[in-house]
């Protein structure tokens, strides 16, 4: 009985009862950054939209390529959301490493940290589509298949969709 219930609640079951039960106790602190578990949910339900809108689906593996700050947080949970696979990539690898990763991964997505996303360019197999995060998590941005195979940059700040529209 107790392993069935177990298995129904994900890790972002956990945090959204908690957003009901604790809205306006606060969840998390980075840097000058206080975020309640009600504006966390509230952002991971954006973040997961903007995914979903994107094609991201249960069980697409998706990489994530960033520091570890906020940003990572919101988009690891957005993804538990969703049903995907987190595939988190060490910041501190070089390109080859990356793609190493990517490709025994099966990632057939990346969502990179904005800083990142040239060693993401160079290191991707032809299949993964390179997201950029930016410093806010709830902007999700995307290239298209033209951009990806003439090397253009995945994320510039005209580009970017906000997932909050």
């Amino acid at each position: 009985m107790l392993a069935t219930r177990a298995r129904l609640n994900t890790i972002s079951d956990l945090l959204r009862r908690t957003s009901l039960r604790e809205p306006g106790k606060t969840a998390i602190v980075y840097r000058d950054l206080r975020q309640s578990y009600a504006d966390l949910d509230a952002m991971l339900s954006r973040t997961a939209g903007a995914l979903a809108a994107r094609g991201v689906g249960p069980g697409d593996r998706v990489a994530i390529f960033s520091h570890n700050n906020h940003a990572f947080v919101v988009c690891y949970f957005a993804l538990a959301r969703l049903g995907a696979v987190s595939v988190p990539v060490n910041f501190m690898l070089a390109a080859s490493e990356v793609g190493y990763v990517l490709e025994h991964s099966e990632a057939t997505g990346l969502i990179a940290e904005d800083a990142l996303v040239p060693v993401a360019e160079q290191a991707k197999p032809r299949r993964v589509e390179i997201q950029a995060n930016g410093s806010d998590a709830s902007q999700v941005g995307t290239t298209t298949s033209d951009e990806q195979s003439s090397g253009a940059a995945a994320a510039r700040d005209g580009e970017m969709a906000s997932a909050s529209s």
